[in-house]
């Protein structure tokens, strides 16, 4: 298996490599007419036949600043970008992301490249100039070529989380996506890719799917994120599946606790609580409530502010109480993810009651030794993944004389985790 990017849309490479290294940090932008607005709107862009629709969940609201869902749809795609509904029921509405479909009039992500991505930029300026977004919390994902988008898109802002790149997880659904995913600020990623769409006439869509999540496992010890959801599903076609985009969502539920900020800093300029909200989305939640505890004692604070840290703490014990719901899930079902979530998990709570029950979590898993065989497992299978697949033929195939050694992988693999799931599908591919 090749761990490069195999593609036949070398123009495309050519752009992206010969682009600007980065594009600037974006400037804010003013508000624009539609600062607020509800429902779904299309708008305009400076870029000739590149405009995006905005849909704005019902979870949104003042009190309640929200994060990103940007789209980058396929060619041949543009109708669909006024179209939320699966977006909405299963991710936005959930997880309080206002929607951004962008939509390319003339239906090719191969052309003019560079202004498509420079009109996904401006998309992202003008929305969170026009609601409350707390950058770092989004999803950028993409569909068949839109994934040629969304690559020179994230060459050029991906250098750290922040108003240019708002995003804590990476969406690929059967993605012609022709970069390496790697050098990202660590994020989730779902990367997936139906049977039945594996050779495109546009691309050798799954074996680069493939590869892009072996890649991104390699880069796991150089600070990297292994949660990476490779989905292979035996019989589907070219489309984004309901059950793709909530395995992915829970991937983002994960990176949202892990890497993103969670407090719309502007809602709380004043002095006594600034430095608070920094290290609250700095993600130092013992630091920040120990702050506030100290703050809580200060003679003669002024009600508002007093009030103001009280919202601060909700917020902080809110999390926490999350963070604990998903430590003992992971715990449980997913010996990969427990290992690097947990501990992050450990250092935000520093201080905190939470703390030392996080760590006996971990402290449990080292003597389960079910726990221990899941994770050896889950290596292997990491191991095989070059191997196991016959890529270069219409459809995705595993030898049958590969099959014994899989399935004995999967039986010691931690039903539920990432890993079982993959080998269950690899095993549907039995040629």
């Amino acid at each position: 298996m090749p761990t490069t990017i195999r593609t036949t849309v070398i123009a495309a490479i050519l752009v992206i490599a010969s682009a600007s290294a980065h594009a600037a940090e974006p400037k804010p932008m003013p508000p624009s007419a539609n600062k607020g607005k509800t429902g779904s709107y299309q708008c305009q862009t400076k870029q000739k036949g590149c405009t995006y629709y905005v849909s704005v969940p019902a979870s949104y609201g003042d009190d309640n600043p929200a994060g990103i869902h940007l789209f980058f749809h396929g060619n041949g795609g543009h109708n669909s970008a006024a179209v939320f509904e699966q977006w909405d029921k299963h991710v936005l509405k959930p997880h309080n992301l206002i929607g951004i479909n962008m939509e390319f009039e003339d239906d090719d992500n191969r052309k003019d490249t560079s202004a498509k991505s420079a009109a996904a930029r401006e998309a992202v300026a003008q929305t969170l100039a026009d609601y409350k977004i707390i950058p770092g919390r989004g999803v950028v994902a993409s569909f068949e070529a839109g994934g040629i988008t969304h690559a020179m898109f994230a060459q050029e802002c991906g250098r750290g989380r922040g108003p240019g790149w708002p995003f804590c997880h990476s969406a690929l659904y059967t993605s012609a996506y022709p970069a390496s995913p790697a050098g990202l600020p660590a994020m989730s990623w779902f990367i997936g890719c139906g049977s039945v769409a594996w050779l495109m006439a546009l691309d050798r869509i799954g074996a680069d799917s493939v590869a892009h999540a072996i890649e991104l496992s390699q880069n796991v010890p150089r600070g990297g994120c292994p949660d990476i959801c490779l989905k292979i599903t035996k019989g589907q076609d070219n489309l984004v599946s309901v059950t793709d985009i909530a395995a992915s969502t829970e991937g983002f539920a994960r990176a949202d606790l892990a890497f993103a900020p969670f407090i719309y800093a502007p809602d709380f300029a004043e002095k006594d609580l600034k430095a608070i909200v920094a290290s609250a989305n700095d993600l130092q939640l013992g630091a920040a409530s120990a702050s506030l505890t100290k703050l809580a004692a200060k003679p003669g604070l002024a009600e508002e502010i007093k009030a103001k840290a009280d919202q601060l703490s909700a917020k902080i014990s809110e999390r926490i109480g999350r963070i604990s719901v998903l430590a003992k899930d992971l715990a449980k079902r997913d010996p990969v993810l427990c290992n690097f979530y947990v501990p992050l998990f450990v250092t935000q709570c520093k201080g905190l009651p939470s703390e030392k029950e996080l760590k006996d979590i971990l402290a449990a898993t080292k003597k389960d030794k079910s726990f221990a065989a899941g994770l050896a497992a889950s290596a292997e299978l990491n191991k095989m993944l070059p191997n196991v697949l016959m890529i270069d033929d219409k459809y995705p195939k595993v030898p049958a004389q590969k099959i014994p050694a899989l399935t004995a992988v999967a039986g010691r693999l931690t039903e539920g985790s990432q890993a079982a799931t993959l080998a269950a599908e690899l095993i549907l591919l039995k040629e």
